[in-house]
């Protein structure tokens, strides 16, 4: 049996299952297929994709077009994955010279306007370490947490084709290591639908279909729907592939021996 079935075969089975002796109506259910699709593959499918990206000049990358949501962002470095950290205080708006080019964002800021530290911060400052003379009274707990020393990133949504990664002005490599949700669709190939979610989005299709057909009765689209929600769980399971092996271990990951009193 194939791995895989394209989603234009799904369409055809369910235009012969609902008893549609032409392709008059196909148009139709492929818009169907696809919502059902799309619903699958963003929330049951557990498929990530890894892309590695050229930074611009103006540290930015440009985000995939199948991109729905980012799982990872670092760099490469030998075998592993340095991660790099999200900063919401990076601007949103484009840097441009009088010529309309983008340029590079900068440190650069007027003299006393704020800390020289907070730039590269972007939190709240505690004080209560210190008395009123400033001298240290010691208990300077938590430095460090969530800081990463390569960099900081912030996704903008309505920039370019599908968005951009803004990266900030301290990070000093052009190569980008992204894993991501994907949509499912590439513009360039024919999409194709795991084994396990065909008869899933076959009835995605025939609930949606007798949804909006006119007259039909309540108690069918309800039974339709619930069929459908019976084939996504069982898809859920099959791609999980979870046994009974594996989910003692998963109970008995965090178990350890101890002290006997």
């Amino acid at each position: 049996m194939d791995s895989y079935v394209t989603l234009d075969k799904i369409v055809r089975q369910a235009l012969i299952a609902n008893g549609e002796e032409s392709l008059h109506k196909y148009a139709r259910y492929l818009l169907f297929a696809m919502e059902g699709y799309k619903d699958f593959y963003i929330d049951s499918a557990q498929d990530v994709k890894t892309v590695r990206l050229t930074m611009n000049d103006v540290k930015q990358v440009e985000l995939p077009l199948d991109f729905v949501d980012w799982v990872k962002v670092g760099v490469v470095i030998g075998d592993r994955i340095k991660v790099m950290g999200v900063c919401d205080t990076l601007p949103i708006l484009t840097v441009r010279d009088s010529c309309g080019a983008l340029q590079p964002y900068t440190t650069d800021t007027p003299a006393n306007s704020i800390p020289d530290n907070s730039l590269t911060y972007g939190g709240y400052y505690f004080m209560n370490y210190t008395n009123e003379n400033g001298e240290l009274l010691g208990g300077l707990y938590g430095i460090g947490g969530g800081y990463t020393d390569i960099g900081y990133f912030r996704v903008l949504r309505n920039q370019g084709d599908n968005g951009i990664l803004q990266f900030n002005s301290d990070v000093n490599t052009t190569d980008v290591y992204l894993e991501y949700i994907s949509n499912g669709f590439d513009p360039k190939a024919e999409s194709v639908v795991n084994t396990y979610a065909e008869k899933c989005i076959q009835f995605y299709i025939h609930w949606r279909v007798s949804w909006h057909k006119n007259g039909a009765a309540a108690g069918d689209t309800r039974q339709i729907r619930e069929e459908y929600y019976n084939e996504l769980r069982k898809a859920r399971i099959r791609i999980m592939g979870l046994d009974t092996r594996q989910l003692l271990e998963l109970s008995r990951k965090y178990y350890m021996q101890s002290p006997k009193m």
